[in-house]
Parts: structure tokens; C-alpha cells; sequence
């Protein structure tokens, strides 16, 4: 069974022009050196919601904001050059915080972007009004200078039980997500077009229950996280439903903990991330030549390592 303060403690991690968040909180981090980038940071003292170890409960009124995060009254998207000098080489900068999304009342986390980054889908309390985020919502805006919309739930995907961790295809035809019950399970739910609402949703047949941190590919390759003795990565090619084989990431799995892979558009880099000491986790990266190679040149994103509990979402196109 997956470890329930670690699930409302998640952080995620956008490289290249995305988002950055905390767990009550979205922002938006530019780097000094070029690069853009977005995260979400749980469990530590500079994040806007600190959380509580042993129950897992957010004391939104509790922890002091982060000196390196920058409020504002409001998200000055238009002044935000996403196309100036932006490379994934460069390092991360100090995030803004992006007001419209980060109400004391709404906890959000698990950010997952279609590719001209105008749509934005995520978990919230929205619907359950409790401290974990546990409903899939989208929001939407008109152009990269302006703010995102008030969130929407996902009709036909949200359920009583917490609805986490959704990730939609680049073709935003296809959403994988977890349904987090006693023993966790990936469900997919698909549309015929991206006007229309997505179908019923029904768990991915051949892969584990134990399966968490679902990734979808541009090739339609599903990777994801599977708990028991340890939390290793997995991967195998997602087709009707269904995962026929799957197969273990070895160049990636230790003995300790390995989840919430995140892959480029080329499938040539992946970001995870990598248990340590003191139950800190750390977001970790490696490359390959081609797509059916192994991963080779594992090593931790300097950059990004903070206290706590830091996990990789989503990356951009670019």
C-alpha cells in the first residue's frame, strides 16, 4: 500500500516553460540564466502549505511562504517572455506565484499541460473540500499572456474516492490517471474528439493495482510506478485499454525508491525521482540515444534539490 503522507506530500517538477507549485499554492519559475521552468514543492517549511508527516493534513495557515517565492496581487503573464532564451540546459530561477490558481481554500497539485500549454489539467479539493487534492479538474486560458480560468471538473472522471495524478495525451484524446483506494489502480478514460467528454473511465487491464504515477508516452508507451517491497519503474505500451507486457526500468531501479517518471516529447530524457537519506527525495535525470535504448548518465538535478519531498511532473514540448 502506498504511503498516504507521501501522497498528499507530492511535488511535481515542469521543466521548460511550464509552472511552478506548491501545494496550496501554483507559481511560475523563470530562471536567471535562461531557462523556464514550473514545479510543485511539498513538506517543507517554505512551501505556502506545510504537511503534517504523521496524518498528512494540510495546515494551510502554518508554514511562512518561501523568501525566494514572489506574491503578487496578480499573475503578470504578459510580462513573462516564454520564448526568449528558454533552454533545458540552463538552470531554474525563483518562482511567482500564480494567484489564480492558489486559493487557501484550494489545494492543487499533479499539473499536466497539453502542448500549446493553454489547457491545464490537475487535481484539487474543489469537489471534496478536504486537505488532499482528490477531484481532476481542467482549466483553460486564451493565450499564454493571460491567467487561467476558475477550474472545472472533468465530467465523467471524478469519482467520491481521490482522483489524483491525471495525464493527458498530446493528442488530448486520451487521460490516464489514479484512482487512490486501498491499493491504488490506474484507470484510462478516452473521447473521440477534444470537444466531446471523456467516456467512463475503467482501469488499465495487465498491469498491477499496486500502480501508481502513470505516465503516457507520445508513442502511447505507459510508464508508471508499482509499490510493494520497493517503488520501482515500469513500462509497456498502452493499447485498448490494456498493457499486454510490461517491463521493469533496471537501468533506472535501485534498492530503494524509484517513481513519478516523466519523459520528453522525443522520449531521449527521462526525470524521476530517487529516495534518499532521511526520507528526503530528490528528482533525478538520465538520457538516451535512441528510444528503445536504455537509459544511460543517471545522475540528481542539482537545481531542484530542496528539503522534503520533490517529484517531476511534466515537461514541454520544447
Amino acid at each position: 500500500m502506498v504511503d498516504d503522507s507521501l501522497e498528499t506530500r507530492r511535488a511535481e517538477v515542469v521543466r521548460a516553460k511550464t509552472v511552478r507549485l506548491a501545494v496550496a499554492a501554483l507559481a511560475i519559475a523563470l530562471a536567471c540564466a535562461g531557462a523556464c521552468s514550473a514545479s510543485q514543492e511539498g513538506g517543507d517549511a517554505g512551501s505556502d502549505a506545510a504537511i503534517d508527516a504523521t496524518t498528512g493534513d494540510a495546515e494551510l495557515d502554518a508554514a511562512p511562504q518561501d523568501a525566494s517565492t514572489k506574491d503578487v496581487a496578480t499573475t503578470d503573464w504578459a510580462s513573462i517572455d516564454f520564448d526568449a532564451g528558454c533552454t533545458a540546459t540552463k538552470p531554474f530561477g525563483a518562482p511567482i506565484r500564480i494567484v489564480e490558481l492558489s486559493a487557501d481554500e484550494l489545494i492543487s497539485a499533479y499539473p499536466h499541460l497539453t502542448p500549446d500549454e493553454l489547457t491545464m489539467y490537475l487535481s484539487t479539493s474543489v469537489h471534496t473540500g478536504d486537505a488532499s487534492p482528490g477531484d481532476i479538474v481542467v482549466v483553460t486560458r486564451p493565450s499564454h499572456a493571460a491567467p487561467f480560468g476558475a477550474p472545472t471538473l472533468v465530467a465523467n472522471v471524478s469519482s467520491p474516492q481521490a482522483d489524483i495524478e491525471p495525464m493527458i495525451s498530446a493528442d488530448g484524446l486520451t487521460l490516464v490517471f489514479v484512482r487512490q483506494t486501498q491499493n491504488g489502480g490506474i484507470m484510462v478514460a478516452t473521447r473521440p474528439s477534444t470537444s466531446a467528454d471523456f467516456g467512463a473511465p475503467a482501469y488499465v487491464q495487465g498491469i498491477p493495482a499496486n500502480g501508481f504515477d502513470p505516465f503516457l508516452t507520445t508513442t502511447g508507451e505507459l510508464w508508471f510506478m508499482k509499490t510493494g517491497a520497493s517503488y520501482d519503474l515500469f513500462h509497456g505500451v498502452l493499447a485498448d485499454g490494456g498493457v499486454s507486457s510490461w517491463d521493469a526500468a533496471t537501468e533506472i531501479n535501485t534498492a530503494g525508491e524509484e517513481r513519478v517518471p516523466v519523459l520528453s516529447a522525443d522520449m531521449l530524457t527521462i526525470f524521476f525521482a530517487r529516495d534518499g537519506d532521511g526520507g528526503q527525495i530528490d528528482i533525478w535525470t538520465g538520457t538516451r540515444d535512441a528510444a528503445t535504448s536504455p537509459f544511460t548518465g543517471i545522475h540528481p538535478v542539482a537545481e531542484l534539490a530542496a528539503p522534503g519531498i520533490n517529484l517531476p511532473g511534466w515537461l514541454s514540448v520544447d
